[in-house]
Order: C-alpha cells, then structure tokens, then sequence
C-alpha cells in the first residue's frame, strides 16, 4: 500500500516517507521492517556522534582556556589534553561521516529493495493474467475442436 515508486505521485511520495519513519513503521514493508529498524538506529548513532564530537571539542577549547590562566606547567599540559581532545573530537567527526556513508548505503538498499518488491508484485499480476489467458485460450481451443467434431459428424 505504501510502496515509495516514482510513479507514485505525489501520494507515492508521502506513503514512502510514512513508512520510512520510526513512528508507523507498520505501514511499509514487513520484510524490510528489520532494514528499517537498522537504519534508524543508525541515525541515532549518528546524531549522537555528532553531538559527542561538538561537546568534545568545546570542552577541549575550554580546557585550553582555563590552563592558560592557571601557570606555565599546568598551561602547557592542558595544551597537550587539548591537543588529544581535539584530535578524538577529529576522530569522532570523521567516524561520524563515514556512519553517514553506511547509512546512505542502507538507504539505497532500502529503496532497491522496495523496487524489487514492486517489480515481483508487477509479475505476479501478470502470471496471473496470462495463465487466466491460457485458460480461456484452452477453452476455446476445445469448444472449436468440439465443435469441428460436431460439424463433421452431421
């Protein structure tokens, strides 16, 4: 019901996002709920590396702010926690982009997945149709034989 397809208009669109989200995620596919619950988990983790990596690196510029102030051996050794805190603070920003990347993979999946999903529903209908066509051919072909064989008789 709520398949994102991009012939989907404008209802299309709204039902994917719908079922995109943590809050109905009922209202997508059942099989792909998993994909689901794994993509929005990553979102968390990737909000909260985010928050951790600013919070590290303001932490880290006070820390320096606050050594300067209290003597040469203190200063310099908060400059070198600094320094440390501002590389892991780098560190978490680039674990952060690269969370981003998997999620944006994960997403893609998602999205082939749903794809897919439509297509196999698309053939379905169209087994059906053309075994419901062989059905009435088959029909046909004997109701004329049938009849050819009364014809022939009389």
């Amino acid at each position: 019901m709520f398949k994102s397809r991009p012939s989907g208009g404008m209802l299309g669109s709204v039902g994917a996002k719908i079922a995109h989200t943590s809050i109905m995620p009922g209202l997508g596919n059942q099989d792909l709920r998993t994909l689901q619950e794994l993509i929005t988990a990553e979102k968390g983790v990737l909000v909260g590396v985010q928050r951790l990596a600013g919070d590290v690196a303001k932490g880290a510029e006070a820390l320096k702010n606050w050594g300067m102030g209290e003597g040469d051996d203190l200063g310099d050794v908060l400059g070198h926690s600094t320094n440390l805190l501002a590389e892991f603070s780098a560190a978490l920003t680039q674990f952060a982009s690269y969370e981003e990347r998997i999620r944006l993979q994960l997403k893609s999946i998602r999205t082939r997945e749903e794809n897919l999903d439509e297509m196999k529903r698309r053939k379905r209908s169209v087994d059906s149709k053309a075994d419901s066509a062989d059905k009435k051919l088959a029909k046909m072909g004997d109701e004329a034989s049938r009849k050819e064989f009364l014809d022939n008789q009389y």
